[in-house]
């Protein structure tokens, strides 16, 4: 990816068409970095919560260990129930809110994860280019500038097809 491109990916993702810079930058990754992108972003999000969620520390332990990258069906299905679980609360905090953001993103990661296992029952296709959708919404639930800039650094730190 030229610059160009990336500044155009970077302006999308900020004026809030994130999906659409996610697809830029996602595709042009090399399919065995994928993963390590992925993760990366993850690493950075993660960071910021104050709450531990074993089931994204499981993840994150999948770029140590890459054999156990065909789990990442299994971390999708229980980071999905931690979703649901804090979204059918009647009332969610400031911080509840942040944590549903990163799983989200966690979400995508396990699905990209997953996908580079090549599995015939992969995800959708498009589950890597919602990281950069679900980084924004990271961001914007923090409203800080320097983890802005880190995410976005993560976001376009790719080795290019």
């Amino acid at each position: 990816m030229d610059e160009t491109e990336l500044k155009q990916a970077q302006e999308k993702w900020l004026r809030g068409d994130a999906l659409e810079a996610g697809r830029m930058l996602f595709e042009r990754i090399v399919l065995k970095e994928r993963t390590k992108w992925a993760i990366s972003i993850l690493e950075a999000v993660v960071s910021r919560l104050s709450a531990q969620i074993d089931a994204l520390n499981e993840l994150q332990s999948i770029c140590t260990f890459p054999e156990r990258a065909v789990n990442g069906k299994v971390l999708f299905s229980k980071i999905r129930k931690q979703t649901l679980a804090i979204e059918s609360k009647s009332a969610i905090s400031k911080e509840e809110q942040f944590i549903v953001a990163v799983l989200y993103l966690a979400e995508n990661v396990a699905k990209v994860v997953y996908n580079e296992t090549d599995p015939p029952d992969e995800f959708d296709e498009d589950s890597g280019w919602w990281i950069a959708s679900c980084a924004r919404e990271c961001v914007k639930r923090l409203e800080n500038s320097d983890f802005e800039q880190l995410v976005w650094q993560r976001l376009s730190s790719l080795q290019s097809n």
